[in-house]
């Protein structure tokens, strides 16, 4: 490994790109070198009013969990996080796509630069700290799982997942036990993130 690759997790308002927002974040960075750093904070820039629209559980899980006091607002995020991003690392997640950009809109405040060019007004947003391509560990693991399946290493009894692939389905798959995490919490789904993708990679 010769670049840092950076789990993360975002807990959210719903699932709306657009409307919803991230209240809580958290990373599990590891360095080349086998490093491994924790992270986990809350976000204050978020509209309660949309935890009303969430399923029961996440909304008790938002009201038992979430600690006004502690949380960071987006202007705070990017100084915060600079640890967590420094060296251009592979941000890596169950769902990139989703988590990732719930990430880039915390930045999106301070890198986003508003200038008159040519008669007209244009943004130009500074580069984002991580690499530009993300790495699902879902399909990281369904792959692995293929390839065993392709040279008839699977048991017997084991079905390679269908679309749409089943997280908790695939996670068990190649022997990490999705019970064993604090699921649905930020860091609790870095943690099993990462246990994927050391079984799929043997390290």
């Amino acid at each position: 490994m010769n670049s840092p690759i950076v789990l993360v997790d975002c807990e959210t308002t719903g699932l709306d790109r657009f409307y919803d927002h991230a209240w809580e974040f958290a990373a599990i960075r590891v360095d080349p070198d086998g490093h491994t750093a924790e992270y986990q904070t809350f976000i204050s820039d978020h509209l309660p009013d949309r935890i009303d629209l969430l399923p029961p559980e996440f909304r008790a899980d938002y009201e038992a969990r979430y600690d006004a006091a502690a949380a960071r607002n987006w202007d705070e995020f990017p100084e915060w996080s600079a640890p967590i991003f420094s060296g251009k690392p592979v941000l890596m997640a169950c769902n990139p796509t989703f988590d990732v950009g719930h990430i880039a809109k915390m930045f999106s405040t301070r890198d986003t630069r508003y200038r008159y060019d040519e008669g007209r007004w244009s943004t130009r947003r500074a580069a984002l700290p991580w690499h530009y391509r993300p790495v699902c560990v879902e399909a990281l693991a369904v792959g692995y799982l293929a390839g065993r399946a392709s040279r008839g290493d699977l048991d017997a009894g084991l079905n390679l997942p269908d679309f749409p692939w089943d997280s908790s389905a695939v996670s068990r798959a190649i022997g990490v036990d999705p019970d064993a995490f604090d699921r649905h919490t930020a860091l609790g789904d870095c943690r099993w993130a990462l246990a994927q993708y050391r079984a799929v990679m043997g390290s």
